[in-house]
């Protein structure tokens, strides 16, 4: 894959991604510092995140009271908009990475921010988070846009990352899978370094990436060693800041610093992939949390045929995925269903669940350590 002036794969320097995530705590001069100093520190791209708050989360989830230590609202919904980016200092950081020769990412969560970014924005390649890999539709808007992508695929079976790979082949345009544990910070223990050449393998591709939130730089060393051709970091200014990211991102002396502790290597290559439906216990929070789920957009009658104009995509995952969903459009619902109702299996005519596909909640099999 290239992005500008920059190609991605065998024989070429690793590709390194700065995450600033909300670590500029919603302000622009944080954010244009960060960039400043991702650009001393080596960096190739910086990657922001952009989200439509008011319809991305179900209103319960949105209005939920959140008392985190890191919360900068008094509920969910109001700490994640005093984070988002605000559109006249985005277009500034955008025109100011690439001013600096940075490639600027974007990770988008739902299609409106797509459109917001294709209209405000000159982005280099997308980014599409773990929680999204099932969430087809938003591949192939991602995709339709032409330009690169990375997608993550964290708290996800096997079988989901080999689905939504060859999903992407599909839409015809360069992506980059990227290895991730939806786990932050990821424990030694939990960091299954030896699935990065797994997936090579079961993927028959010479490029791979790896999404590390792990606390040192270690973990993104061996996952270099192990055939990683991007490497993605959460990156700060100052681990001791408010805001949830910063304790497991690196400083700008860490980036600068590429050391390991090759006694560890060992214990940090840990497990690959044993059965190809198993989640980890550790992942599925995440899932549920960030996941999206099939949503009744407006009333629905007894035998009304399920078409995509019938159904939203919200957070958190309590019923069929978009994946999912693909195998009941086109089929009548079974009883009644109101707005905002989430969709599940029992809603249709057909009982039948779609094969090699599993709740956004933790009826998955859980793999065991061992």
């Amino acid at each position: 894959m290239k992005i500008n002036e920059k190609t991605i794969g065998m024989g070429n320097p690793c590709y390194l991604i700065a995450e600033l995530s909300h670590n500029h705590q919603g302000e622009e001069i944080k954010a244009l510092e960060l960039i400043t100093r991702a650009r001393d520190c080596g960096f190739d791209a910086v990657k922001f995140q952009k989200r439509n708050n008011s319809t991305l989360f179900m209103p319960e989830f949105y209005q939920a009271e959140y008392t985190s230590a890191n919360s900068f609202g008094k509920t969910y919904g109001e700490h994640r908009d005093f984070l988002e980016p605000k559109k006249g200092w985005l277009v500034e950081c955008n025109a100011h990475a690439h001013r600096l020769g940075l490639d600027f990412i974007m990770t988008v969560f739902d299609q409106e921010s797509l459109v917001f970014c294709e209209e405000h924005l000159k982005i280099d390649a997308y980014k599409i988070q773990s929680a999204d890999l099932t969430n087809i539709p938003l591949i192939q808007a991602v995709a339709a846009t032409g330009k690169p992508y990375f997608i993550s695929c964290g708290a996800s079976s096997l079988n989901e990352i080999k689905e939504a790979y060859h999903c992407c082949l599909e839409q015809d345009t360069p992506f980059v899978l990227m290895y991730a544990i939806s786990s932050y910070p990821t424990p030694r223990e939990n960091l299954n370094l030896s699935r990065i050449p797994f997936l090579k393998k079961a993927l028959e591709t010479e490029v791979i990436g790896y999404s590390c939130h792990f606390l040192t730089n270690e973990a993104s060393l061996l996952a270099r060693t192990l055939g990683a051709n991007v490497i993605e970091r959460h990156f700060t200014l100052d681990k001791s800041q408010k805001g949830p990211d910063h304790k497991l991102s690196a400083t700008p002396d860490e980036i600068s610093v590429l050391v390991g502790e090759l006694s560890r290597i060992d214990q940090s290559l840990g497990l690959t992939y044993h059965k190809p439906e198993e989640i980890e216990s550790y992942q599925l929070d995440s899932r549920y949390k960030m996941g999206k789920c099939a949503v009744a957009k407006h009333n629905l009658e007894v035998n009304d045929v399920l078409t995509e104009s019938d159904v939203i995509y919200q957070s958190p995952a309590k019923g069929l995925t978009p994946l999912q969903l693909i195998s009941y459009l086109n089929k009548p619902v079974k009883n009644r269903v109101k707005a905002g109702e989430v969709l599940t299996a029992a809603c249709f005519q057909e009982q039948t669940t779609p094969v090699n596909q599993h709740s956004a909640q933790s009826n998955a099999p859980v793999a065991q350590s061992t």
